[in-house]
């Protein structure tokens, strides 16, 4: 199975780059997918988190949550939009997009804890 939140070789400006275009064409199933592999690359690429094959929306929220703590609710939210989509056969739609698009905002404006 393909970890949808992880293409190699791409950045997380290109994931944006790709949830842009999309969106601009009304697929918001593409848009709210790249839009979270987005935040998913941004984290790794600020090693807020270390590359992990097969990490969950979900897992990525609750740990990235931990380090980025003004972050964590909009991850949260995108996490659910996500899986939404992703699996759970809900129609993309400007809304989910957005909730990914807020996260990924709060996560390249977000400051890490120290200490952690």
């Amino acid at each position: 199975m393909t970890d949808i939140l992880v293409v190699a070789g791409m950045t997380a400006r290109q994931h944006r780059g790709a949830a842009r275009a999309a969106a601009e064409r009304g697929d918001w199933q593409v848009a709210s997918i790249e839009a979270m592999r987005a935040v998913a690359r941004e984290l790794e690429e600020r090693h807020v988190l270390d590359p992990r094959p097969g990490r969950t929306a979900d897992e990525l929220a609750r740990e990235a949550g931990v380090e980025l703590p003004n972050a964590r609710t909009a991850l949260i939210e995108a996490a659910t939009a996500f899986d939404a989509v992703a699996y759970g056969g809900r129609p993309g739609d400007r809304t989910s997009y957005d909730t990914v698009r807020r996260a990924d905002d709060a996560v390249r404006g977000g400051s890490r804890v120290v200490g952690v």
